[in-house]
């Protein structure tokens, strides 16, 4: 588990693009989880009532309780699966102890303890590169204003 998330960590940290902080964050927690569906809600401002970047783009289903509830009490929530509904797993991203968005994880069968903990643990390392990344494009944004106006 140390070597993947060294391995993510390296990928995270080589870029400052927070379209590719998403993508790579996306990925490694689908391919840990092993899910049917892994989806990132990331609010510009940290409020998901928002705008609302989703990745991957045109997903839904966001607004539910499971994700508020994360969302108000700022910490995972976990459901199991009961008749077609899948076990979902909603982990809040937060960086300085701040909202940033959230995870949703769907599958099939049940989040085993400790693979919620690692999972939320990928989600936490992710979110500094996130805040990173974000940073990074308003200042690229601020600093092409500011061209445009000289």
């Amino acid at each position: 588990e140390l070597e993947m998330l060294a391995q993510m960590d390296h990928e995270l940290n080589a870029q400052l693009d927070l379209d590719q902080a998403l993508e790579i964050t996306h990925r490694w927690i689908a391919r840990q989880s092993k899910a049917d569906k892994v989806q990132i809600v990331f609010a510009e401002e940290g409020n998901l009532e928002g705008q609302v970047v989703m990745y991957p783009p045109g997903n839904t289903g966001y607004k539910d309780a499971s994700v508020q509830r994360a969302i108000s009490e700022l910490s995972v929530v976990h459901l199991e699966p009961a008749g077609d509904l899948p076990a979902r797993l909603v982990i809040p991203i937060i960086h300085s102890q701040r909202l940033l968005g959230v995870v949703l994880i769907e599958r099939a069968r049940y989040f085993e303890e400790a693979e919620t903990g690692f999972l939320s643990h990928m989600v936490e390392r992710s979110a500094a590169a996130i805040q990173n990344a974000r940073l990074y494009q308003s200042v690229e944004r601020m600093s092409e204003a500011k061209t445009q106006f000289v």
